[in-house]
């Protein structure tokens, strides 16, 4: 892969971390590709893709292979602060750049796409139905829209000839398995059930053991009986196969979240030196949108025990804290904030955006916009989802995903067009109308936090970025034995969609 800068880094050092995330990867990885791997930007991005093939070990042969196959698609550069890390960067044959403050940003706010001052819900059981209705209504039109597939009602089934292939769209409402080890999955479309047998011996068996109740999705198969289909083919709403969209100005985006702010493991010396870097740093100038994916604060009263974690105790001193940090950010950069779990608004999904009595010196800035999660905006014409990931956790347990992995939950969440994968589980839902929760435009950008683990990757045509964490390793994730990736900051162009991730804190500080 090429890329613009050459790297002096300690081998010895070096390796050991590339050994140690394949060790968390549960990728086995011999020396030779350790060796290679340390001297690429982009090692986590090939352990990611081995752990994802499911490769049981990278040797040098392999590690080739998928940096070659990688080359085309995201390319990702590391730069570590000499004073912090092994890692030294020197930037050669760099052009002087048309700096961000010189343009004036492009951008719309999609309102439709956030819940703020839009809630509805008010606990009534009709307002639960009518929630389920339309998030059916919403998916099964994404659905409809695929080629060659034109789909019945249940109740139209036994109007087709036994062993005629037939197409419906239901939602999963139970999954049992039958006594000869085939899958039986009962289906709602809002009008009766019906079921459809997914055979043990053929390859959609596979797929549809990962159906999650309340999953959206067509069905392609043969009717065997007036409510009962050999299903052959699972169609989500998912994504369209596409080119990804570039903007025409090159300018970048720089991607943070999870700072929890109040917390006593907050890497503050750390945050702030980020945020000086915005302001005066050499390879800042281009940026020209900011997003913060939520939990700038730690929050109070969060999980049992959290006081005795906490270095500031008043939420709103927590808040006064982020708005100090917030307000340094240069005014040309648009600076977008959402909430997440640990923030002074409902815990529910969706959630509105953080109320104006903890962030009023940001409300009324111009270059500053408090939005909900899920939201969606358009910069430079590209349409950019922003959610937290509150029902991350959830997702990845029922699908058997790595919990400190959130690009296959990002694409499960794309797949079905979906950040409300599932009803009455532990991540609580709000009942509002409109389908806040349902992904209905197309995104270019999905951007997540929650999981304090970076992770990028593309899916389809929608480049996929979470930004890690400011927070050190807590007593929880101790417990879990997650080791959080904080002061890693992705910084993306907008015209060619390549990755530069710049690292304010050593890898290994907070193990």
């Amino acid at each position: 892969m090429q890329t613009d800068i050459s790297t002096s880094l300690n081998l010895d050092a070096t390796v050991g971390v590339v050994i140690q995330y394949a060790q968390k990867k549960d990728v086995i990885i011999d020396k030779d590709a350790a060796i290679f791997l340390s001297k690429q930007g982009d090692y986590k991005v090939v352990i990611d893709s081995a752990y994802k093939d499911k490769a049981p070990f990278l040797d040098l042969k392999k590690a080739e292979e998928i940096l070659q196959k990688l080359g085309s698609s995201v390319e990702i550069v590391f730069e570590k602060k000499a004073d912090m890390s092994n890692l030294e960067v020197v930037v050669e044959n760099r052009a002087k750049r048309r700096e961000a403050k010189e343009y004036t940003s492009k951008m719309k706010m999609m309102k439709d796409t956030d819940i703020t001052n839009n809630t509805t819900g008010q606990g009534k059981v009709s307002d639960f139905v009518e929630f389920v209705r339309d998030r059916y209504n919403i998916l099964s039109g994404l659905i409809k829209k695929h080629n060659n597939f034109s789909p019945v009602q249940s109740s139209g089934i036994k109007y087709s000839a036994k062993g005629v292939e037939v197409d419906v769209i239901g939602m999963v409402y139970e999954k049992r398995d039958t006594k000869t080890g085939n899958l039986m999955v009962i289906f709602d479309d809002n009008n009766g059930f019906f079921t459809a047998i997914f055979d043990k011996n053929k390859p959609i068996y596979a797929q549809a053991r990962k159906l999650l109740n309340d999953d959206v999705v067509g069905i392609k198969g043969v009717k065997l009986d007036e409510k009962l289909i050999y299903a052959s083919e699972i169609i989500f709403p998912d994504m369209p196969v596409a080119t990804p969209k570039k903007a025409d100005i090159d300018l970048d985006i720089v991607f943070t979240s999870d700072i929890h702010i109040g917390s006593n493991v907050f890497f503050e010396k750390e945050f702030s030196n980020f945020i000086d870097w915005l302001d005066k740093g050499e390879d800042s100038s281009k940026i020209k949108y900011c997003v913060i994916a939520g939990d700038g604060v730690d929050g109070i009263g969060v999980y049992p025990g959290q006081d005795e974690e906490l270095a500031v105790k008043d939420i709103y001193k927590q808040y006064e804290i982020f708005s100090n940090y917030v307000e340094k950010i240069p005014e040309h950069i648009e600076t977008f904030i959402i909430p997440g779990n640990h923030d002074a608004v409902r815990r529910a999904d969706p959630q509105p955006a953080i109320p104006r009595e903890y962030l009023k010196k940001l409300y009324g800035m111009k270059n500053v916009h408090v939005l909900g999660s899920p939201s969606m905006v358009e910069i430079e014409g590209l349409k950019m989802l922003m959610y937290h990931g509150n029902s991350m956790n959830e997702l990845q347990a029922k699908l058997g995903i790595h919990f400190e992995d959130p690009i296959p939950a990002m694409e499960a969440y794309l797949l079905r067009r979906d950040v409300c994968t599932m009803y009455g589980g532990k991540n609580p839902v709000s009942p509002d109308k409109g389908g806040v929760l349902q992904i209905k435009e197309e995104p270019d950008i999905f951007v997540t936090g929650h999981l304090h683990s970076n992770g990028y990757g593309t899916y389809k045509k929608t480049m996929l970025i979470n930004p890690g964490a400011w927070q050190a390793q807590t007593s929880f994730q101790k417990q879990q034995g997650h080791i959080p990736t904080p002061g890693r900051v992705p910084v993306m162009n907008m015209k060619t969609g390549k990755i530069l991730e710049k690292v304010f804190i050593n890898e290994v500080a907070n193990m």
